[in-house]
Order: structure tokens, then C-alpha cells, then sequence
């Protein structure tokens, strides 16, 4: 069976396959691409071959017989009927959607009752080559290659287009790229750069040898741990990562003492570095650490910020808000200031937190806050009992109570 590969992005060549006049069912493989990447072809597609014979009459015939990339398709003797290149070309469609047409040319050799010499044929000559290199496997006793067959062993020519190749290789120095000379017992090929060739291979007598190892000071049950800094293999105590569910049954034991403060580091499952927990009897280390532990806390130029290990997270900031004569109106019996914005929490709540607000000092109170979100404080206005007589300031102390995590 021919393979040829057809392409959807045309590369200005055509390939050909070969056949015979009147030829019905030979077969040749397409494998498809698009560029330089294989085409995947789904299974929702409707593929067609159609091939315009040198008399101008076409012929079109489905395409069943697919894989996921690549197609097999079978000459009928209609295709085959006039001798000469015929274009032919494979369409691919789904539904009413071309997805493509990759063509070739389908070269089709004049039979003998045509007037046409056997001799001259791409399929005779084939053939023909088959049969002589054959021949010349065979010994004087008509034995061949001169043993029992062994799997895999065949007739060492290539067949191309073009017919019968050279041999295939059989030896290793039949190869381009190796090159041995008087190879010894234990030897291997080993790549010097351009080619292969025979070499001793060395070998380590001990993990000590080895240039980023360092096992100093190890001891029994060490594990080699890479050192990033060092940027060596370093002898380490071995750690255990335990799964979800062996952590949450995990209890504290040995020579601890009731209600006395451990540090558990590298905890993963909490998205921490270091936890405080305080131990008793039964109790596991995740509930102690559900109970005690604070997972994080930082501070920024919008505040001060504490996550809890069992989602909890407290945000708290204090700002200055000035008003001057204008930014008051009559209210009632009141004045009521501008629109103050308090400003962005220290880091994102997981959703909107309950907001607090407190003033102090200056002669006035805070009305409700409004448009809080998951990182906006929120905006309120300031209440007096009368007009301020010139410029005022307050600081607001604002606490958002919500949590990092669902």
C-alpha cells in the first residue's frame, strides 16, 4: 500500500500515487496534516475523492474507511479507465461546512490490451525488483538468508517511489553516524559530538563521588533532599505528607504535656508555615489548630489584617477625613457632611464582611456605612448638631469582620 500525506495548507506540490488502468481496489494511505501539525479528523465529517480522468469526465466516490488522522482510499476501475495523471483531490466537509480539499494525482499507467509495454510500468518494475532482491537472498542449496527466519527479519532493501532502495543497514558501523573500532568486552557507544563511537563508560563506586551530593553528617532513614541554595543533594530527615484525612485524625502523642503550646511547620492543608496549637487529651491536631491557630497576618498602607485557621478574618484601619464650610448642609436640625470614602481593606475578604465604625472628639457622629464589598471599606457622611466655623477633621476607626476562604 502507497502512503503519501496530504496537506490542507496547499505547499505547492502534489503528490502522487500510482496505479494501474482499470486497477479496482487498490488502496493507498493518506495521512493528514494542516502546516506542520497532524489534522484530527472527529468522526462528524463527510469525506469524498474525486478524480477528473484526462478524457475530462469526473468521478466521485465516499470515503469510509478513516482514522483519526489519516484515511485509506480505493481505486475503482471507473477511475482507472483512461491511462495518464488524473487530478484527483479529497474533500472534507461537516454538514454544510468545506472543511477542506487536499489534492494529488492520481498517475494511472496504460494496461497492455491498451497498447501500453508491461515493461514501462511503475507496478511491473516494482515488482519485478521485489522478485530479483529476493532472488539474491537465496544460497547455493536455494536456502534463505542462510538461517531459520527470527521475528522481524525480512528483506533488507527499502521500497520508495522510486522502487527498490539500498540495502537497510544491517551492522551497526553500516550506520552514517557510528563508527567502531576494535570494540572490547564492556565497551558502549558513546556520542563524541559528531558521531558514535566504541568507548569505555564510567561508572561511580559510591553517591559520595558524585560532584552534587553531600551526605555529611547523615543517619539512618535520611532521604536525599535537593538544597536550592547549595544547589546540591543533601542527606535530610525524611517527611511524610500525610492525605486530608489521615491529617484530620491526626492526634499529638509521646512525652507531651496537657495544655502546654506546640509549633507544628510545614502544614500545607492550612496554607501555613507555622502553627500554635495547645495540646489535650484527645484532642486531634487539626481541631486544636481549627480552635487556636492564626494562619496569617500583615499589615499595609490600608490597614492591619489577621486570618483565622477555620476561615475567620478580622481587617482593621483608621483614617482622616476633613470637611470644610461647604461640604455641610442643613438636615432637619442637623447638618450632614459629604460623602467620605473610607478607603480599601488591607487584603480581600472572600465575601462582604460586616462593617464597624467609630468616631471620637470633635462634636459628631457617623451615619451608616454603605457600598462595603469584599475590598472597599465602604463610603458614610458625618452628623453635627450645628455648622462647623471652619475646617474640621475626624478619625474614623473602621473593623471589617468576614473570612478569607469559603
Amino acid at each position: 500500500m502507497e502512503i503519501i500525506n496530504l496537506n490542507l495548507i496547499p505547499t505547492g506540490t502534489r503528490p502522487v500515487v500510482h496505479a494501474s488502468q482499470y486497477d479496482n481496489g487498490r488502496q493507498f494511505r493518506a495521512n493528514l496534516f494542516e502546516g506542520a501539525s497532524v489534522y484530527t479528523l472527529t468522526g462528524a465529517e463527510t469525506l469524498t475523492f474525486s478524480v477528473r480522468k484526462p478524457d475530462g469526465h469526473i468521478v466521485t466516490e465516499a470515503v469510509t474507511n478513516t482514522s483519526d488522522n489519516y484515511v485509506v482510499i480505493e481505486t475503482t476501475t471507473q477511475m482507472c479507465a483512461c491511462a495518464g495523471d488524473s487530478f484527483a483531490e479529497l474533500k472534507i466537509e461537516e454538514g454544510d461546512d468545506l472543511i477542506g480539499t487536499l489534492n494529488l494525482i492520481l498517475a494511472v499507467e496504460q494496461s497492455p490490451e491498451e497498447g501500453g509495454d508491461p515493461s514501462d510500468s511503475f507496478i511491473h518494475n516494482l515488482e519485478q525488483q521485489i522478485a530479483d532482491a529476493v532472488a539474491d537472498q537465496y544460497d547455493s542449496n536455494n536456502v534463505i538468508f542462510d538461517a531459520a527466519p527470527t521475528p522481524g527479519h525480512g528483506i533488507p532493501y527499502a521500497v520508495t517511489s522510486e522502487g527498490i532502495d539500498a540495502a537497510i543497514p544491517k551492522d551497526l558501523d553500516d550506520l552514517s553516524d557510528v563508527t567502531t573500532t576494535t570494540p572490547s568486552s564492556g565497551e558502549a557507544l558513546v556520542w563524541d559530538g559528531t558521531k558514535w563511537t566504541n568507548g569505555t563508560v564510567s561508572t561511580v563506586g559510591s553517591i559520595d563521588d558524585l560532584n552534587d551530593v553531600d551526605t555529611t553528617g547523615k543517619a539512618d532513614g535520611d532521604s536525599l533532599r535537593y538544597d536550592a541554595n547549595a544547589s546540591e543533594w543533601v542527606a535530610k530527615p525524611v517527611t511524610v505528607a500525610l492525605t486530608q484525612a489521615e491529617y484530620d485524625a491526626l492526634q499529638l502523642s509521646g512525652d507531651l504535656a496537657p495544655n502546654t503550646h506546640y509549633v507544628i511547620t510545614d502544614a500545607p492543608n492550612l496554607n501555613a508555615t507555622a502553627s500554635n496549637i495547645e495540646y489535650s487529651s484527645g484532642v486531634t491536631v487539626k481541631q486544636a489548630i481549627d480552635t487556636k491557630a492564626t494562619i496569617e497576618s500583615g499589615s499595609n498602607t490600608n490597614g492591619y489584617y489577621v486570618k483565622y485557621s477555620d476561615g475567620t478574618m478580622i481587617c482593621t484601619k483608621q483614617v482622616s477625613r476633613g470637611f470644610q464650610v461647604g461640604d455641610w448642609n442643613a438636615w432637619g436640625s442637623c447638618y450632614e457632611s459629604s460623602v467620605a470614602d473610607l478607603g480599601t481593606w488591607a487584603t480581600t475578604f472572600y465575601a462582604t464582611p460586616i462593617t464597624s465604625v467609630k468616631t471620637g472628639g470633635a462634636g459628631g457622629w457617623l451615619e451608616n456605612v454603605y457600598d462595603t464589598s469584599t475590598t472597599d471599606c465602604g463610603k458614610l457622611r458625618m452628623v453635627r448638631p450645628s455648622m462647623p466655623g471652619g475646617g474640621i477633621t475626624y478619625t474614623i476607626d473602621i473593623i471589617g469582620i468576614g473570612r478569607w476562604k469559603a
